[in-house]
């Protein structure tokens, strides 16, 4: 009986609607050659659209690592500038305090503002990064949304 429910299921979504007892009780050559058919023309539209599916499903793992690496990259980068920001400001407190103390030996800070320019100039170029990688997930994302809808629709339609 289950059988008979899910072969009267397949049938009704590979669109032979007019599926009846008869066809598996009694067979005719030319419904029964029709039926198989239709059976083979979906196992073929399935797989199709499979590799379709599965190629935008590996685009968008690709765009999502590289989006993760960049998000690092610029965690790491926010980090760095930081870091040359409360080197710079003890740096300024320091001189500011051996104006108002020469005799006062300050520790002399390692950040050139070179270094700073060039931290500052990296951390633009992964935030850029970083933004256009979040544009491609997005674009990856709406296509393989149009894709999995048109998928719907296609079956929607057999």
């Amino acid at each position: 009986l289950k059988f008979h429910r899910h072969l009267f299921k397949l049938m009704k979504n590979v669109g032979v609607n007019d599926f009846s007892m008869r066809d598996m009780i009694k067979p005719e050559y030319a419904r029964t050659r029709r039926n198989i058919s239709a059976i083979i023309n979906f196992a073929k539209f399935r797989e199709s659209m499979l590799e379709k599916h599965e190629e935008l499903l590996e685009k968008a793992a690709k765009q999502e690592a590289a989006y993760d690496a960049a998000l690092a990259r610029n965690k790491e980068l926010k980090e760095k500038i930081a870091k040359l920001k409360a080197e710079r400001e003890a740096k300024a407190a320091a001189d500011e305090d051996k104006e108002n103390n020469p005799e006062k030996d300050a520790p002399a800070s390692e950040s050139t503002p070179e270094e700073l320019a060039e931290a500052r100039r990296v951390h633009d170029e992964a935030k850029a990064n970083y933004e256009m990688w979040v544009k491609k997930k997005e674009d990856a994302d709406a296509k393989l949304a149009a894709a999995m809808k048109e998928e719907d629709e296609t079956k929607a339609a057999v």
